[in-house]
């Protein structure tokens, strides 16, 4: 059967190569010069910070632990996730269908290990994510069980002088999607200056699933355009894009974390910088609203945590499954990973 599967997919693979080949590919015939500076004239505003000598890498957030701070668990068929209450990231993201290798003793595949409440991917914050003064959230109840269909979990943080945070989480028992809706309150005497952001810091994942000839840091999807930093390159001088932000995720050959603003908006901001050799942090902002006295805004994010499979991400929409970037042969390649992942169901 493995013989078969395998001739099945070079024969597979040889003929739509031939045949896109002949059909569809275009002659190569280099642009000219004045068209080309054209091109890098109309090119979206996203831009790494100008380089400087010797700059020292930004120091990391921190917080001291609120010892009032609980651990909410949520369990669904295919992960377990551990949110903290202070600043509401998550501590721990345990994938259940999926192990640090093949072996069937290997532990179960860990995305999230984080001490820090500052550094927890889908820590909430109105200070632009610098995360000087965490919400301290107090959830409705410690522990959620999706089984079927959604399931919700409500928390709310008092931020002083009239400043209220209510968090609306969604987690779906069949996708790797968790929903955040955010709504900041205003009861106060005056009006307040806020500027929510999504934040997370990253390291590589202890599968080392990085593969020799596949992507792995940092990356972002700005206007319509796919961006792979290097740690090396970000450390030298911190990435920032603004415009239609698709998403900000942190991956490797196999997995990724992402974080997505509901809704695309011109204003919106992502920064990635490197606090060490191996540590990014993301910070994913919207523009500073002022909240007039009796006013609230909301503020909606998603979070997909989970393993880079092109089904699973187109599926899930957002421009995701342009996480997977095959480069010159991306408009091949997808096409003949769904054909033979369809065949591989069927034999």
């Amino acid at each position: 059967m493995d013989t078969y599967r395998a001739l099945l997919a070079i024969i597979l693979s040889m003929f739509i190569l031939l045949g896109w080949q002949y059909f569809f590919a275009p002659p190569q015939q280099p642009a000219p010069a004045e068209q080309q500076q054209s091109q890098r004239a109309d090119a979206p505003t996203v831009q790494s910070a100008p380089a400087q000598p010797a700059a020292p890498k930004p120091a990391p957030p921190s917080a001291a632990i609120n010892p009032e701070a609980r651990h909410i668990v949520v369990e669904t068929p295919l992960y377990k996730a551990v949110f903290f209450e202070q600043g509401g990231g998550l501590k721990h993201f345990i994938l259940k269908k999926y192990r640090t290798a093949q072996s069937e003793d290997a532990p179960l595949m860990e995305l999230v290990t984080s001490e820090n409440p500052a550094n927890m991917p889908m820590t909430f914050t109105l200070d632009g994510g610098a995360a000087s003064e965490l919400p301290l959230f107090r959830a409705e109840q410690t522990s959620v069980s999706v089984t079927e269909g959604d399931q919700t979990l409500l928390m709310r943080a008092d931020m002083g002088d009239g400043i209220t945070i209510e968090r609306k989480l969604t987690f779906h028992a069949d996708n790797y999607l968790i929903g955040s809706v955010c709504t900041v309150s205003n009861s106060g005497p005056a009006a307040v200056q806020v500027t929510p952001a999504l934040s997370m810091s990253n390291a590589p994942f202890p599968s080392g699933g990085a593969g020799k000839w596949m992507f792995s840091g940092p990356a972002v999807y700005v206007n319509q355009q796919l961006h792979e930093l290097a740690v090396s390159d970000v450390s030298e001088a911190p990435f920032s894009g603004q415009g239609a932000i698709g998403w900000a995720a942190y991956m490797d050959s196999y997995f990724m974390l992402t974080l997505l603003p509901e809704k695309v908006s011109q204003s919106s901001t992502v920064s990635i910088a490197a606090t060490d050799e191996k540590t990014v942090r993301t910070v994913l902002s919207e523009q500073g609203a002022e909240l007039a006295p009796g006013a609230s805004k909301v503020f909606e994010y998603e979070g997909y945590f989970g393993p880079k499979k092109l089904s699973y991400l187109k599926e899930v929409g957002y421009d995701l499954a342009e996480t997977i970037n095959f480069g010159w042969f991306d408009l091949l390649a997808k096409p003949m990973l769904l054909l033979l992942n369809f065949f591989h169901r069927i034999f």
